[in-house]
């Protein structure tokens, strides 16, 4: 049987120690911007120009923006399907899939 390196478990431990203070320090600074979650994974996100675009998730949600991403609105997609693709014809007229 080896002897165990005390040296070396504390070393571990204090590398362990500060890779969680540093993870924690970073995760601190992120704050959710638009759109906040909804607890529903994008399955497609596209837009038409620089400021129109659309997100689709799970139970028909639907996003829109009109301003490049910075506010989201959610859309009436008349589903509760998850849709994962979205392409349109023009700004206002928008064409999803559910597969």
């Amino acid at each position: 049987m080896t002897p165990r390196n005390p040296m070396k478990k504390s070393l571990s431990s204090i590398l362990f120690l500060l890779f969680i203070l540093h993870v924690q320090t970073i995760s601190a600074q992120w704050t959710w911007q638009n759109p906040l979650p909804n607890a529903h994974p994008l399955w497609s996100v596209t837009f038409v120009n620089e400021n129109t675009g659309y997100t689709t998730s799970d139970l028909g949600t639907i996003k829109r923006t009109d301003d490049g991403g910075q506010t989201w609105t959610i859309q009436n997609s008349g589903t509760t399907n998850t849709l994962r693709d979205v392409s349109f014809a023009d700004t206002d007229q928008v064409l999803t899939s559910k597969r």
